[in-house]
């Protein structure tokens, strides 16, 4: 009996540790689990691709409950969600030539309803670099924006608040938006406020940031240290240039009086 207990126990042994060994695997590598347990996935349209990630960045498919890591270069498939935590941020090459940069706590469902592609923005702040060769749809509380660039090369910030407002501004080019029928053009120092009952408010701001772009990459040498700041202003009453670590600027870290009226 002692001989028969000692085999069963090397046969529990063994499997535990196998079994353990897989979930370290696979916790590892959590994209196997899509591959494996979501096969049904790959039949999905394509609708894109993860460019680049920063720190926490997830990824949730339609026919799934689980957030699973976001990897570089992963294809992105009808109905698939995209989060980015606290600090992190993804950069998605959409289809018909669009990119779509997420900003930190951001939450985008990527919906393809017939033939159009829309961005779901259910939470934080997103940017988008349009071409013209085809038009992006945006979710705005629940009802359908469509979104045109009508230059060569546009960039509209959209910003959805807690209570449900989006806010859209056009830094770079210019953009057309259809709400409710109505369509709204957007300029460089413009701001549109889109409310929960689709009504539009657009109004003007003195400042427009230029450069460095979002998300660009500065390399400092010994013989060069310095980081030019480029802005547009309409105003000629005096200004402050500040840095934050923050978005909401709790934590300031550059704070001084503007010398030169479009850099510094």
């Amino acid at each position: 009996m002692g001989k028969s207990l000692g085999q069963t126990d090397k046969i529990l042994l063994w499997v535990s540790g196998s079994l353990g060994v897989l979930l370290g695997v696979f916790l590892i590598q959590d994209q196997w689990i899509e591959k494996i347990f979501f096969p049904q996935n790959q039949k999905l349209a394509q609708i894109g691709q993860i460019k680049e990630i920063h720190n926490d960045v997830r990824r949730r498919q339609s026919s799934s409950l689980t957030w699973l890591s976001a990897n570089q270069k992963e294809v992105l498939y009808n109905g698939d969600s995209i989060f980015t935590g606290k600090d992190s941020e993804a950069s998605l090459e959409l289809e018909g030539g669009n990119f779509l940069h997420l900003e930190p706590n951001s939450l985008v469902v990527l919906d393809k309803n017939q033939k159009e592609l829309a961005l779901d923005l259910q939470l934080g702040s997103v940017e988008l670099k349009l071409s013209k060769k085809k038009p992006v749809t945006l979710k705005v509380n629940n009802h359908i924006t469509k979104v045109r660039s009508m230059k060569k090369n546009s960039v509209i910030q959209v910003k959805k608040s807690t209570e449900g407002k989006v806010h859209v501004i056009s830094p770079m080019g210019a953009a057309e938006l259809s709400v409710n029928g109505k369509k709204e053009k957007i300029l460089p120092q413009q701001l549109l406020e889109i409310d929960t009952s689709l009504n539009v408010k657009k109004s003007s701001f003195s400042v427009s940031y230029l450069r460095p772009e979002r998300a660009e990459k500065k390399v400092l040498s010994e013989g060069n240290k310095k980081v030019r700041f480029l802005w547009k202003t309409a105003s000629s009453s005096p200004l402050r240039f500040q840095i934050s670590l923050e978005p909401d600027f709790s934590k300031i870290i550059e704070d001084r009086p503007v010398a030169k009226k479009h850099q510094i």
